[in-house]
């Protein structure tokens, strides 16, 4: 408080002549008054009215106190014909301590007078002679308990969530009525009439800062300046909104090099401890940013949210940048939405479950900024947005958690195949789980590589690589992608996004396949010969689209897709018929999801019984009608048809000829491998490989246990060398496994100089 003591006084030398004038009768009987008040003290409190009329819980540059603090206070008013003597009442906030404070010896409040007491927890008495309370008021909003020395209450209070220097109480002539004053009037009557519903309101009024926001060479002084004369600022720069935890602004915020500050929020308290971790947060120091946020405020009214993120002396990134930030509580504490947090670690103690409550699979929102900076450091977004953690296993089992981000006033602009679409919602991707562990992010490669490269769209999300910084520290490279939501089948399929179900995806989820339209059951009994089945097979499902699906799972050999049970699949259907789309046609079809677990052991030389192709021709499972196996489960049955056989096998051989040409991955590959590498090596040191559940797939990439190490670069080329290998061997080994399971098909294709 001492810090705002030089600041002018903005009341007026009225108000505060009316608070000398009730101060205790030490005052009085300088006055000549020491007789009259022994007449005070032979009345009945009975015959007397003193109510709570006035506090200020939240006084920041308003009423002095004689020792120059800016208390906060409470004013008594006395509003009959007679004074009151208040020596042993009590004013309390507490109502199971009613006699909390208890007013000394000699206090008097005058006929139709008022009395100032200062509610900031001293328990003295200053120069002047006013009382300062042994409690404090709660700027959130609590309740005011005036209590008679016969333990009779005299008056209650409550007031509600406090704005800064506005003053809450009884209008003039309304005792009944309580509400907010414009301008506080302490020691002299309240207004007449309240301050109109400012809560609804917004000011209009922006902050703003004297350097732009991106990266400078050496520390500098950040001024903040309102637009409107007559405003405070509160900023805040640990993440938090102004609003809610600012410091008022009085000299310039120092902005400087963060990047030996300890790292705060990279814990392993994001990670469940029952996880198969794959990663650990590593020990050497990342870059930092400080992220300053600031609002205006004037007669109770916050404007907008205004943020700006800096750098110092960090390295320069030859991605864009993203900057996040939340209150770090709602990010990091112990219900955070990023940790595993209390409650699991509660249910911990009674369960080994990999799936108990963590806050990080709660699906909580919370309220956070975004900027985007271009690779020039131009800042070309910012807004206020909504924060989800997304995903599913990565929730609980990776540090790089997904983010799902909701712009509130703005758009992003993502080009997908030379066209612009404008996105209000979009996910930050991190690594993701399996294979990725070592950054290679092959999920995001072969969804922008199937953009342009399949012939038949399987709604791949696409995504833009950045370097996010999540609150205020480096966390890596992320994606910015496409969500699964009415934007994605807009722009893939021109349809309407309302009109959409899906098994498997978050846009208007049936709560079951049966419920949905999907009768697993006659697909389970499906005759490939007979010309009804067949007919209701085309009629239900668009079979070239789950052929290419499928070929897509089956060429990249994905562990964790859609040939695997149970996992990873969503189909999607339009419930209404528009004759002019052809994928408003309400048959299923499925979405490329989740290729994480992709480009491993093309030969599969590591788990030869989980050879695809094998699989498809002899899988005889039963798959209790789940609908994830229904790709999987029609091409089963329809190898059935001798016809289907051949145009199954002649699909996947245009595929790899076309779609899935070795010379074309590869060299797209390297063109993403290029782009990542010279940010690899900073987002490589923030972790550390650890051994785990999932030291199988270890030994698929390198036929080796698992082993803990420190990631290098040679371990990230050694993975990217690997998938290149894989590109190179697959269609080779694929063809094979054609040859070894449907020779007759192969010979046929063979025959007519299509293979």
């Amino acid at each position: 408080m001492s810090a705002f003591a030089a600041r002018p006084n903005p009341w007026p030398k009225r108000a505060l002549a009316a608070v000398a004038v009730v101060l205790p009768v030490a005052a009085l009987a300088a006055l000549g008054g020491f007789l009259l008040y022994q007449d005070w003290q032979a009345r009945t409190e009975s015959d007397t009215t003193v109510q709570i009329t006035e506090v200020c819980a939240k006084n920041l540059t308003g009423l002095q106190d004689a020792d120059g603090r800016y208390g906060d206070w409470i004013e008594l008013t006395n509003s009959s014909g007679l004074p009151v003597d208040l020596s042993g009442w009590q004013l309390s906030d507490d109502p199971h301590d009613p006699d909390q404070y208890v007013f000394p010896q000699a206090t008097v409040l005058p006929a139709q007078g008022r009395l100032i007491v200062w509610a900031d927890g001293l328990d003295y008495q200053d120069s002047a002679g006013a009382l300062h309370l042994n409690f404090a008021l709660n700027g959130d909003g609590e309740s005011l308990y005036l209590t008679s020395p016969d333990g009779e209450t005299a008056d209650v209070l409550s007031f509600p969530d406090q704005e800064w220097n506005l003053s809450f109480g009884r209008r003039q002539g309304h005792d009944d009525e309580l509400g907010f004053f414009a301008s506080p009037t302490p020691g002299a009557e309240n207004a007449d009439s309240f301050l109109e519903a400012w809560d609804n309101e917004t000011l209009d009024c922006s902050v703003e800062f004297s350097q732009a926001p991106g990266s400078y060479g050496s520390a500098f002084a950040l001024t903040l300046t309102a637009e409107e004369p007559d405003t405070l600022i509160f900023y805040t720069t640990d993440g938090s909104d102004p609003q809610d935890n600012g410091s008022l602004y009085s000299t310039a915020v120092k902005i400087r090099d963060r990047s030996d500050d300890p790292n705060e929020y990279l814990t392993q308290h994001c990670l469940n401890d029952t996880s198969p971790l794959w990663v650990r947060y590593g020990t050497e120091q990342v870059p930092k940013c400080t992220v300053v946020k600031a609002r205006a405020w004037q007669d109770g009214r916050w404007g907008p949210l205004c943020v700006a993120t800096y750098w110092v002396g960090t390295p320069t990134h030859t991605l864009p940048v993203v900057s996040v930030s939340a209150d770090p509580d709602e990010l990091f504490g112990s219900e955070g939405i990023y940790t595993s947090g209390s409650t699991y670690y509660t249910a911990r103690k009674y369960s080994l479950d990999m799936q108990l409550p963590g806050n990080n699979i709660s699906g909580v929102e919370i309220d956070g900024t975004l900027e985007l900076f271009d690779t020039d450091g131009t800042r070309i977004l910012a807004d206020t947005v909504q924060l989800q953690i997304s995903g599913e296993g990565s929730r609980s089992q990776t540090l790089q958690k997904s983010l799902s981000v909701e712009l509130d006033d703005s758009q992003y602009t993502m080009t997908i195949d030379g066209v612009e679409y404008e996105l209000e919602e979009f996910t930050l991707r991190g690594a993701g789980c399996g294979a990725t562990y070592l950054s290679s992010y092959q999920d995001a490669f072969l969804s922008n590589y199937l953009e342009e490269a399949s012939a038949v769209d399987l709604g791949p999300q696409h995504s833009d690589p950045v370097i996010l910084y999540l609150e205020g520290e480096y966390w890596g490279i992320y994606m910015i992608r496409e969500k699964k939501n009415e934007d994605l089948f807009e722009q893939h399929y021109g349809v309407d996004g309302d009109t959409v179900v899906t098994l498997g995806g978050s846009l208007n989820p049936a709560e079951s396949a049966e419920a949905a339209g999907l009768d697993m059951a006659r697909l389970e009994a499906l005759d490939p010969n007979n010309p009804d089945d067949l007919a209701w097979l085309e009629a239900n499902f668009d079979l070239e689209n789950i052929v290419q699906f499928v070929i897509c799972n089956l060429v990249t050999n994905n562990f964790d897709g859609a040939l695997v049970p149970n996992h990873n699949v969503i189909l999607w259907k339009t419930e209404t018929i528009d004759p002019d789309n052809p994928y408003a046609d309400g048959r299923w079809r499925a979405l490329i999801n989740d290729l994480d677990v992709t480009f491993t052991d093309p030969e599969n030389r590591a788990v030869p019984e989980q050879n695809r192709v094998q699989n498809l021709l002899e899988d005889g499972n039963s798959y209790g009608g789940s609908y994830t196996m229904a790709p999987k489960l029609l091409v089963h049955k329809m190898l059935g048809n001798e016809d289907f056989r051949l145009e199954f096998v002649q699909a996947i051989v245009e595929a790899m000829q076309t779609t899935y040409n070795t010379d074309q991955m590869v060299s797209a590959l390297t063109d993403w491998r290029a782009m990542l590498t010279p940010e690899e090596p900073l987002n490589l040191a923030r972790q550390e490989a650890k051994a785990s559940g999932w030291n199988w797939l270890h030994q698929i990439l390198y036929g080796e246990p698992f082993a803990e190490f420190h990631v290098e670069m040679a371990d990230w080329d050694s993975i990217m060398d690997g998938m290149i290998e894989y590109m190179t061997q697959r269609n080779t080994a694929l063809t094979g496994d054609l040859w070894a399971y449907l020779e007759p098909e192969m010979t046929q294709l063979q025959a007519e100089g299509l293979i």
